[in-house]
């Protein structure tokens, strides 16, 4: 199994028109979507077959993406529709670029570069449009690796540490948690947590009960984290990663929430609190990979909780070796830790 098998998020729907082409990078190449004549996104190679130019620096015509050196013209399919200065029985049909798989849902633009996709369709947004849920979307590009950011989106420890105040205090309160790896997912689920949310803990779980929390990290490019207050109040925090390069990261970020009464009002405040924890991960990820880079043989000195990001390596591992995650053994770690 590779990483190309895998459904990433290469933009929103709105950012791609019908008169533009919009470029992005995957696995460290560029490709460019744009949209034919029916409305339906089309990807292909930023590349055209001709002369090797950026066909993202062209432009879309009636559904056909025309590369801006030489006027070479690709429809919906790939084939070439039309080379402008020579006459149309010159077989220009028998010419095409490869194209792959599109898939647009929950108003994302889903890539697949493979002709065996691990899923059908990629995972769906949770509760995307739903009448009793509000989702503000944030889109921020990372200076580190797909397994080093999903590591910290579920990562709890820092959270006292990167975003005190916002997020959690440092309160040493004495969390039990389950680690499970299976299936080429890591699931870990809280125990006997109930107040420590930082400035909204009072808002979020008035009554002090035990908070529902599930993290998972879904190989190889999704990380979803789960609280349950109680039956008015729950929030999700769905990240869809796609790897630009080893070390740079797009992160498409869901905060879908349901707060009751509250829930129509939330949206401001969701929003901006969501992009201040983010722009704190930004920052020290991005000196993470700093770090990396200037230290490349450093060996790291792992504790307990670290079988969080002990399982996504050796889950990552197996894309880059083009092994099956999914026949990985079994693991489950059970511990404390203090938050």
């Amino acid at each position: 199994m590779r990483l190309e098998d895998a459904w990433w998020v290469c933009c929103r729907g709105e950012e791609l028109s019908k008169v533009k082409p919009l470029s992005f990078s995957l696995l460290g190449i560029q490709y460019v979507l744009f949209r034919d004549e029916n409305g339906i996104a089309v990807c292909v190679q930023d590349y055209c077959i001709h002369r090797g130019a950026p066909l993202s620096k062209g432009t879309v015509r009636n559904g056909c993406l025309k590369c801006s050196y030489h006027g070479w013209a690709y429809d919906g399919s790939g084939r070439v529709s039309d080379i402008p200065y020579e006459p149309k029985d010159n077989k220009t049909g028998m010419r095409r670029v490869k194209t792959y798989r599109v898939c647009e849902q929950d108003n994302f633009i889903f890539v697949c570069l493979s002709d065996t996709p691990m899923s059908p369709l990629p995972m769906r947004s949770p509760h995307f449009e739903s009448p009793a849920y509000r989702t503000q979307r944030l889109v921020n590009r990372f200076e580190n690796s797909v397994p080093n950011c999903a590591e910290n989106f579920i990562n709890v420890p820092h959270t006292v540490f990167i975003h005190p105040v916002i997020f959690r205090v440092p309160k040493k309160n004495k969390i039990q948690i389950t680690v499970t790896q299976s299936n080429a997912e890591v699931q870990i689920n809280y125990y006997n947590e109930s107040d420590n949310f930082g400035l909204f803990s009072n808002f979020l779980n008035p009554s002090k009960s035990q908070v529902i929390h599930i993290d998972r990290f879904i190989a190889p490019n999704i990380t979803t984290v789960e609280y349950h207050f109680d039956e008015n109040r729950k929030f999700i925090i769905t990240s869809f990663l796609r790897m630009i390069s080893h070390s740079e990261t797009m992160v498409y970020t869901d905060l879908t929430y349901s707060f009751g009464l509250f829930t129509r009002f939330s949206g401001p405040i969701v929003r901006l609190l969501g992009q201040k924890v983010i722009d704190q991960d930004l920052e020290i990820l991005k000196v993470q990979q700093k770090n990396f880079d200037s230290f490349s043989k450093v060996t790291f000195c792992y504790s307990g909780s670290d079988c969080v990001m002990k399982e996504i390596e050796k889950i990552w591992e197996c894309f880059e070796k083009d092994q099956n995650p999914f026949e990985l053994e079994t693991t489950r770690y059970t511990m404390d830790i203090l938050i």
